[in-house]
């Protein structure tokens, strides 16, 4: 039985391109949010309003140290949505036209250029 599809809301979280950046530095280090605040555009009312997203869907985890909360990557998280991309990519199938695309044309060869109809005088041949 394939591994189920992570939630929804997991997506969502990642749709979010702060948070994305907040997953980014989080894989390479433990941040407090003072840390994150100092290397993201953002105030820091923010960006614990962005960990506060990323915890609930279970990506990010927090550890109290004294007054201050030390966040972390839950990488095993990320596990479930690389499985499901790898498992999509391997399935997807290879590239064609679409009912929805239009027919690629054809290069119509060259035509003679149109005559340039009946003359004045060709017209009253016609009544004589």
């Amino acid at each position: 039985m394939p591994a189920p599809r992570p939630a929804p809301d997991t997506y969502l979280a990642l749709a979010d391109q702060t948070r994305r950046r907040i997953i980014e530095l989080l894989s390479k280090e433990e941040l407090t949010v003072n840390d994150l605040t100092d290397r993201l555009p953002v105030r820091q009312p923010t960006v614990s309003e962005h960990l506060a997203i990323l915890r609930s869907v279970g990506l990010v985890s927090a550890e109290k140290d004294g007054r201050r909360r030390i966040y972390r990557l839950r990488a095993e998280s990320l596990a479930d949505i690389r499985a499901w991309l790898r498992r999509v990519a391997t399935t997807a199938p290879t590239p064609h036209a679409s009912p929805a695309d239009p027919p690629a044309r054809k290069a119509r060869p060259p035509q003679p250029p149109p005559s340039p109809g009946p003359t004045k005088r060709d017209d009253w041949a016609v009544w004589d």
